[in-house]
């Protein structure tokens, strides 16, 4: 089932209660995962929390679903960003030469670059579901992710099961390309204080990214 936008709260609640219980997946599509859309996210799953009374982890699956619905942003952005520049993200010296300039081009020109993810069709999907006594939780976005990409992403998840503290990992992590990583690094160290289980998985399929979770109910 797909989420119509900025559904009334009430009305929401109603609406995933009747598939909250079901293996349908309820879907959220974005494409600039603006302001309004986070909060209307933080809504969807405050509701389906409730719905399957795992209220108690709602801090850690808000943080969760944000930090790679960022990341997915981040990543649609990058797209229209090197194809502007005329650079191809896959070859590693134009995904070098990008990154040197990405983050300050895009913050300081931000709706332009959202606009161009418009004019593309690129978008960030939600997709929640409650299978058996987990839930499943997968964000994916339409395009391939570079060999690049995915090995920084599997290094900030594997340093974030090694650490015990964040000073630890505040005094190790440096990556001045892609930022300094830390989202990744905190999410798993909540799964890891919190003993969340569930390993978090990274594929694509035709075009398109997907990561994601199978977290058991906390009881």
């Amino acid at each position: 089932m797909e989420l119509p936008v900025d559904l009334p709260a009430e009305k929401l609640e109603v609406l995933l209660e009747r598939y909250a219980g079901t293996n349908e997946p309820i879907e959220f599509t974005t494409q600039t995962f603006s302001n309004d859309a986070e909060i209307y996210v933080e809504q969807v799953l405050s509701s389906f929390l409730k719905i399957i009374n795992q209220e108690k982890m709602a801090d850690f699956i808000n943080y969760f679903v944000k930090e790679l619905m960022v990341n997915a942003k981040k990543a649609n952005t990058k797209r229209v960003y090197f194809d502007e520049k005329g650079l191809d993200i896959n070859n590693v010296e134009d995904y070098q030469r990008g990154m040197e300039n990405f983050k300050e081009d895009t913050i300081s020109n931000i709706n332009h670059y959202l606009e161009l993810q418009e004019e593309k069709d690129l978008y960030i999907k939600l997709v929640l579901r409650k299978e058996n006594d987990s839930i499943v939780i997968n964000v994916k976005n339409n395009v391939k992710i570079t060999e690049q990409e995915k090995k920084r992403i599997v290094h900030k998840l594997e340093m974030g099961s090694q650490y015990n503290a964040l000073e630890d990992a505040l005094s190790d992590v440096v990556d001045t390309m892609e930022g300094a990583g830390l989202g990744l690094i905190i999410l798993m160290m909540m799964m890891r204080k919190l003993r969340i289980g569930g390993k978090i998985g990274i594929k694509n399929e035709n075009g398109i990214t997907s990561i994601g979770v199978t977290i058991p109910f906390k009881t």
